[in-house]
C-alpha cells in the first residue's frame, strides 16, 4: 500500500500497524495466522477491524513470512506485509549478514540490465516466492486454492470473475465420436483381390461444441462457437462407401 497523496497520517498508522504484525509470533504457521486474524478484526488498532487476511505465506522454519490484506471499505486496495527473517537457524544468520553483498535481480520485472539487489535481500524473497496460501479470497466465494502471491495478485488485476480462481484452466464439453468401418474381400485367385468398404463416422451425431467465447465481457462468455461439421471441426454424421483393388 502507498500513500497517494503523500504522507498520510491514517496511511501511515495503517502501514506500521501491519508491519508490526507481521512479528506477532515466531511460531509455525496456524498460532501467527490466528493471531492476524484475530488482531485485524480488532477495531481499537489504526487499522479499524476494516482489513481481512486473504493471502499469508510462510516457509517450513518460519524465519520468512509474508501476508496480505484487503481494505474491505475500498475494493481493489490491498496491502503486502514481508518479515524479514526470523533467528531460529544458522542458515538465517547468514542470510541477514549477507545484505553487504550484491548480486544481479534476474526476476525484476520489467527485467532491467545491471540492476543489484542485496543477496540477503534475494535469498529472502527466493524463500516467499514459491510459497502458497490456501486461504479463500473473499472475491472467490467458496474457493479454496493453494496459490502463490504472484498468482493471487494476478488474479486481483485480472478482476476474474466470482468462482474463478485459475486461468486457461476451464474445460470444455466432453469430445465424443463413434464411428464405424466394415469391408468384405473378394479373391479372384494369385494376387487379385477386390474389396468393397463402408464407413459412418460420428453415428451418434454429437455436436462436439468447441472454441468457447473467453471475452467476459460478452453476453455469450462461455459459450461455444464451432460444432461439428464446421471448417477445422470434426464432421456430422457421415456416411461412405468405396472400393479397392489389388493385383
Amino acid at each position: 500500500m502507498a500513500c497517494a497523496n503523500g504522507y498520510d497520517p491514517t496511511e501511515a498508522g495503517v502501514c506500521m500497524t501491519l508491519s508490526a504484525m507481521a512479528y506477532v509470533s515466531s511460531s509455525n504457521e496456524p498460532p501467527i495466522k490466528d493471531a492476524l486474524i484475530n488482531i485485524l478484526e480488532d477495531p481499537q488498532y489504526a487499522t479499524k477491524g476494516q482489513w481481512k487476511l486473504v493471502w499469508f505465506g510462510i516457509n517450513h522454519d518460519g524465519s520468512n513470512l509474508a501476508y496480505v490484506v484487503r481494505d474491505t471499505t475500498t475494493p481493489g486496495r490491498f496491502a503486502i506485509a514481508i518479515r524479514g527473517t526470523v533467528w531460529n537457524h544458522l542458515d538465517d544468520v547468514v542470510e541477514d549478514m549477507a545484505i553487504f553483498h550484491t548480486k544481479d535481480w534476474t526476476t525484476a520485472v520489467p527485467p532491467t540490465s545491471g540492476l543489484k539487489i542485496a543477496r540477503g535481500t534475494y535469498y529472502g524473497l527466493q524463500q516467499l516466492i514459491p510459497l502458497t496460501s490456501s486461504l479463500s479470497n473473499v472475491a472467490m466465494p467458496g474457493v479454496s486454492v493453494a496459490m502463490t502471491l504472484i498468482h493471487f495478485l494476478m488474479i486481483q488485476a485480472l478482476d476474474l470473475p466470482a468462482g474463478v480462481a485459475t486461468l486457461n484452466s476451464g474445460r470444455g464439453a466432453t469430445f465424443t465420436q463413434m464411428d464405424i468401418r466394415i469391408s468384405k474381400r473378394f479373391k479372384f485367385g494369385g494376387r487379385t483381390t477386390f474389396e468393397i468398404i463402408g464407413e459412418g463416422f460420428n453415428l451418434t451425431n454429437a455436436d462436439n461444441p468447441n472454441t468457447y467465447v473467453a471475452n467476459q465481457t460478452s453476453a455469450q462468455f462461455g459459450q461455444p462457437t464451432r460444432f461439428a461439421g464446421d471448417f477445422r471441426q470434426s464432421e456430422q454424421r457421415l456416411f461412405q462407401i468405396g472400393a479397392r483393388f489389388e493385383f
